[in-house]
C-alpha cells in the first residue's frame, strides 16, 4: 500500500515538472489576431501541438499522446528550435518509460539531456536527470538512479528551485526505500 502510494507521488511530482515544460516551450502566435485569419490558413505551432500532446498524455495516456508529441518534434526540428526539440524529445522519453520500453525511453531522455546541455539550460537539465533518476529506478539500477537524483538536487538548489529540488529529494527517498536504506 504504501508503495502505491509512493509511487502515485512520483506521478504528481513529475507531473508538475511535466507540465512546466510546456509553458516553456510554446511559442508565440503570430502577430495577426486569430479572428482575421481563416481556419483553413492558420498554421498551427509546435507549441500548439506539444501543448495538446500534453493535455492528451493526462487525459488519455502516453499512446493517444505519443503521435502528438512526434507531430510536435517534427515541427520544432523544421523551425530548427533546438530548445523545443530537446524538451519534446524528453517527453517522448517519458512515454516510452511509460511503456516499459526502457532502452527507447533511455535513449530519448539522453538526448534531451545532452541538448539541453549543450544550450545550457539548467532548469531544463535538472528536470531530464529527475526523469532519468525514475527511469533508471524503475529498471532496478539503483547507482544510476541515485546519481542522476543527486544531479537533479544540486540543480535545484544551485537555481533556487524548490519544486525540482523537492521532487527529486522526494524521488531519491524512494531509491532508498526501496534499497530499504531508511
Amino acid at each position: 500500500m504504501l508503495k502505491t502510494l509512493l509511487r502515485a507521488s512520483v506521478v504528481l511530482l513529475t507531473g508538475q515538472l511535466f507540465l512546466a515544460g510546456i509553458a516553456i516551450a510554446q511559442t508565440p502566435a503570430a502577430s495577426t489576431s486569430p479572428s482575421s485569419v481563416p481556419p483553413s490558413a492558420a498554421i498551427e505551432t509546435a507549441g500548439d501541438i506539444l501543448a495538446r500532446a500534453k493535455q492528451l498524455y493526462f487525459d488519455e495516456g502516453a499512446r493517444v499522446a505519443l503521435p502528438e508529441f512526434e507531430k510536435a518534434l517534427a515541427r520544432f526540428r523544421e523551425q530548427r528550435d533546438a530548445k523545443g526539440e530537446a524538451i519534446t524529445l524528453g517527453l517522448i522519453g517519458n512515454c516510452y518509460k511509460k511503456f516499459g520500453e526502457h532502452a527507447k525511453g533511455l535513449d530519448y531522455l539522453q538526448r534531451a539531456l545532452t541538448m539541453k546541455r549543450a544550450l545550457g539550460d539548467h532548469a531544463e537539465e535538472g528536470k531530464t536527470l529527475s526523469h532519468l533518476g525514475l527511469l533508471y529506478w524503475d529498471m532496478g539500477q539503483y547507482p544510476q538512479a541515485i546519481e542522476h537524483l543527486t544531479q537533479a538536487i544540486a540543480i535545484g538548489n544551485q537555481l533556487s528551485d524548490r519544486t525540482l529540488e523537492a521532487s527529486a529529494r522526494n524521488n531519491l527517498g524512494l531509491v532508498y526505500d526501496d534499497l530499504g536504506d531508511y
